[in-house]
């Protein structure tokens, strides 16, 4: 023996794995499970009896000669028993350490190397937030409560049970195939899906499919006597998942029934899909239809896509195992794979080939199905504007996921770790950064402004008056040329009057000496002279007439009247020119009979047209940021509970807007842009002038983005 086979060592076999014998095509084999990584290890007899004889063997010596003496004459060498031992102890089924100096083709122990108590600490953290995205609350040994429950399911794992069931399945499929296009036209859209009462709808379906599905597993177990240990929730990236832990299941010696075991939660929903199916087909519109369909598309959806998928680790994963007779497929098909990159060859050409590709079928599925489910969360998080939220927390666990995976590198013996593996890993690791800062981030910052319902025109009185009759009321659609008030003026009645009698007085004086001039034509200058006088009446009481006109108020234009803010007293609103206005006043939308109007004052407003908008000022620096077409979030003072969706469409000065009547005069700051945001589900029920939150979404701008733009801004290239 060499000096390696002679030194001792402090190999021990765990005391808490459990082991099970089981017969397999091959012969008998025992199968370890290892209780807290939830693993398993698969070894022969003579395997399972050199870890028997570790406490009593200090030596590779010593083991060999027992071996020798055991299973002769069968040969054992020294290289093939620390191959051995190696894997054991890479799989945690032993503990200790092999002796370092050691004379063998195979590669040596991986062992951990002091990473300091700082990057410890980072690690720990790590570890700590992932739990948190993945945390289990167990609830007890449900041993009993599920033997009771599954008394009456149990023969649906008989032949007549299978074939009762093969049946339902046969005749749903054919009744939902008979009616496709209906089963089409029902398929959820992205706006139902979006919408919060579908997603609560669908995740309760979800939960009662899946203790329908572990309750499959818990009734398979207790028909081959395997006991239930534990039962619980999983808490995965918020979405709840019930449980039943079923790893017993290994030690069932029989094939067949591992894989009725793993097959039984599928087994189970399909059943669930089979009668929902039927009775989607048998009932009509109603909220029991919507719900036998949900059920129908959980039970097949969730099936295809997770359990019966063998690239991910459940149910069909887990049949595949015991198909081709392989336990930790996905372990040993990344040893394939990097064998295959540096030149090598495990046990077979064909085994280390197909193995390799399986593990490239499973990185493709596992990456495709976590970009598929990232890109849906992240547009259904910007949908409910929460893109900020949901862009965090993956960043947090991306960054913990990392630090894991750096930490179990640097750990590593530099002549142990695997440069393929190393270079899988960094560049996952650099695809990850680059979609990290490439990835395009919410943009948005707020304003207030003022709801407009029109372009707005001003409505003076014409003439001073006293208001006798108000028309149509405040905050009113009004046709051109509908009355909206009418004023009385002594004054102009008195000068109306006075010149009528004048007119009516020139007239008769012109007949008069029209009538004489026939006798004395001497009277023609006098006849001239009356008929000018006669044509000056006709003008000023045309004037008159228009300024008695001018008393009724009419709408210049068909639009939405609302009348204007106006001082008034406390204590009446007829206000007498002389008077002078007291300190205590008021604003007030209100005409009421009898109050005095100036001549020249603003009653209201006609807003032309139906296109309703919100103006609000914003400054240089954020109009930057914006452009005609950007989309905006709305939220009415007048409606605070309703928020509305609105996009940009028109960009102007603030004096601009002033000019054409959009803000007030005292609301003005001539110094920033007015912008107009137009609504299209805004009502007809509300009033001109009500204050409103708008919300700019801007175009969302990546990390990289940002920084290459305020490079170049600040080079003045840009």
């Amino acid at each position: 023996m060499s000096e390696t086979s002679e030194t001792s060592w402090n190999l021990r076999l765990r005391s808490d794995i459990r082991w099970k014998l089981s017969d397999e095509a091959t012969g008998k084999v025992w199968i370890a499970t290892d209780p807290l990584s939830r693993t398993h290890f698969q070894c022969s007899e003579q395997d399972y009896q050199i870890l028997q004889w570790l406490e009593s063997s200090s030596s590779i010596d010593s083991l060999v000669n027992r071996f020798h003496e055991t299973f002769r004459p069968r040969r054992l060498t020294t290289t093939a028993l620390v191959s051995f031992l190696s894997q054991c102890l890479s799989a945690g089924v032993v503990r200790g350490t092999i002796p370092s100096r050691t004379d063998l083709t195979r590669p040596r122990v991986q062992s951990q190397t002091d990473t300091g108590p700082v990057f410890g600490l980072v690690r720990s953290c790590a570890q700590f937030v992932l739990k948190l995205f993945q945390m289990r609350f167990s609830l007890g040994n449900p041993d009993r409560f599920i033997q009771f429950i599954s008394q009456p399911v149990l023969f649906l794992f008989g032949w007549p049970g299978f074939a009762i069931c093969a049946v339902a399945m046969v005749l749903s499929a054919y009744l939902v195939l008979m009616r496709f296009t209906e089963f089409v036209s029902c398929l959820p859209t992205w706006s139902i899906i979006r919408s919060p009462s579908a997603l609560i709808g669908f995740g309760f379906v979800f939960v009662v499919t899946r203790v329908i599905h572990e309750f499959g597993h818990a009734v398979a177990c207790k028909r081959f006597g395997v006991p239930c240990k534990d039962i619980g929730l999983l808490l995965s990236f918020g979405m709840i998942c019930p449980y039943v832990d079923i790893t017993d299941a290994w030690s069932v010696g029989s094939r067949r029934k591992r894989i009725v075991i793993a097959l039984g939660g599928i087994y189970f929903e399909a059943i669930v899909a089979a009668i929902a199916g039927i009775a989607w087909c048998f009932t009509v519109e109603s909220w029991m239809h919507d719900l036998f369909f949900r059920i129908m598309l959980v039970s097949s959806a969730t099936t295809l896509l997770f359990n019966a998928n063998p690239f991910l680790k459940y149910d069909g994963y887990f049949v595949l195992s015991d198909c081709i007779g392989m336990q930790n497929i996905r372990e040993r098909a990344w040893q394939a794979f990097d064998a295959l990159c540096e030149g090598r060859v495990i046990n077979s050409l064909f085994e280390s080939v197909g193995l390799s590709i399986y593990f490239l079928l499973a990185l493709a599925n596992r990456f495709s199905m976590s970009i598929g489910l990232a890109v849906f969360l992240y547009a259904l998080a910007c949908q409910w504007h929460l893109a900020g939220v949901g862009v965090a927390l993956f960043l947090i666990y991306t960054c913990s996921a990392i630090t894991l995976s750096i930490g179990s590198w640097v750990g590593r013996k530099s002549e142990t770790q695997s440069r393929r593996a190393a270079w899988l890993g960094w560049f996952a690791v650099a695809c990850l950064i680059a979609w990290a800062v490439t990835m395009p981030l919410p943009n948005r910052f707020g304003s207030t402004g003022e709801l407009i319902v029109g372009e707005r025109r001003p409505v003076y009185a014409k003439e001073q008056g006293i208001v006798s009759q108000c028309i149509p009321p405040s905050a009113s659609e009004v046709p051109s040329g509908e009355l909206i008030l009418k004023m009385e003026n002594l004054q102009i009645e008195k000068e109306h009057i006075a010149i009528e009698s004048q007119l009516l007085q020139t007239q008769q004086n012109y007949k008069v000496a029209e009538r004489a001039s026939y006798a004395d034509p001497q009277n023609q200058d006098k006849l001239r002279r009356l008929l000018e006088e006669c044509e000056f009446t006709k003008l000023r009481r045309k004037e008159i007439l228009d300024r008695r006109q001018s008393l009724e108020i009419t709408a210049p234009k068909a639009g939405y009247f609302a009348l204007a803010e106006r001082s008034s007293m406390q204590s009446s609103d007829l206000i007498p020119p002389s008077w002078d206005y007291p300190a205590t006043q008021r604003l007030r939308k209100v005409i009421a009979v009898g109050e005095l109007l100036q001549k020249n004052e603003l009653i209201g407003y006609i807003y032309e047209g139906d296109q309703r908008r919100i103006d609000c000022p914003i400054s240089d620096e954020d109009a930057n940021l914006i452009r005609i077409g950007t989309k905006v979030r709305v939220r009415l003072m007048q409606q605070p509970t309703r928020v509305m969706d609105g996009i940009v469409e028109e960009i102007s000065s603030a004096h601009q807007a002033l000019q054409r009547g959009s803000i007030s005069t005292n609301a003005s700051d001539t110094t920033m842009l007015m912008v107009s945001v137009r609504v299209p589900d805004l009502g007809n029920d509300l009033l001109h002038g009500g204050s409103a939150e708008v919300v700019f979404v801007c175009e969302e701008r990546s990390i990289l983005d940002r920084v290459v733009d305020a490079g170049l801004r600040n080079l003045r290239w840009r």
